[in-house]
């Protein structure tokens, strides 16, 4: 269900009903980023959608970190749509750079510790892939989860962050999932309360709140004092 090609560096999330794509490519100084070119039906060779993860043409003061599909994109690098994660040092800079270090695939899903989450009852249902990034200067690491489960047209996503540095970070936005969908979208949910919950709206991009914290209190990372 998972699979890894080392060649093209992507990874194959694929069953009978869904496909998921990433891929580790060296940016403009050679570090390892980590693009999510491809969410949706299930694909037969995962190298047909790399030409994605390949900047596009602008304006000559574009930054081409704006076109490209991140899988967990970071503030202060030059993209300026919404952040996935945005860390403060104790200096109050933001800029952030969460590059690729490794992965591991394992059999079943992991628990959300002190959440609801979705779960499988066998470790056969699912596979895992865990991918991890890290901010050498910070010290921040983000551990993505995600699970493809077997039968079912379902990927789910979780991020473990770590303050593997030696000072306190402050996390001001740190989210669990960004997919960058190409084209333009409306936005459909139900907003109702109790007994009218079909209250059907629907919001055009350009009126879209681009993020929702968990929790209007910023999170606090203490810095490591053990291996």
């Amino acid at each position: 269900m998972i699979q890894y090609d080392s060649f093209n560096k992507t990874f194959h999330l694929r069953n009978a009903f869904v496909s998921l794509v990433l891929c580790v490519r060296p940016d403009g100084d050679g570090e390892a980023e980590l693009l999510m070119p491809y969410f949706g039906a299930p694909l037969k060779d995962a190298a047909s959608c790399l030409y994605l993860c390949q900047p596009r043409g602008g304006a000559s003061f574009d930054s081409p970190r704006q076109t490209l599909p991140y899988a967990c994109p970071t503030d202060g690098r030059g993209d300026y749509r919404p952040a996935l994660v945005s860390a403060e040092d104790g200096q109050g800079q933001r800029c952030t750079e969460l590059f690729y270090t490794g992965y591991r695939i394992e059999a079943g899903k992991p628990a959300l510790n002190g959440l609801p989450a979705a779960y499988v009852e066998d470790k056969n249902e699912a596979e895992t892939l865990f991918i991890t990034l890290r901010d050498a200067l910070t010290g921040l690491e983000a551990e993505l989860r995600y699970t493809l489960y077997a039968d079912r047209p379902i990927i789910t996503e979780s991020i473990l962050y770590r303050n593997t540095g030696s000072a306190p970070l402050k996390l001001r936005n740190a989210g669990s999932a960004c997919v960058t969908l190409p084209g333009r979208y409306d936005f459909i949910h139900l907003h109702g309360a109790w007994a009218k919950e079909r209250s059907v709206e629907r919001v055009p991009p350009a009126r879209l709140t681009p993020s929702r914290p968990a929790d209007p209190g910023d999170f606090l990372l203490p810095r490591r004092v053990g291996a």
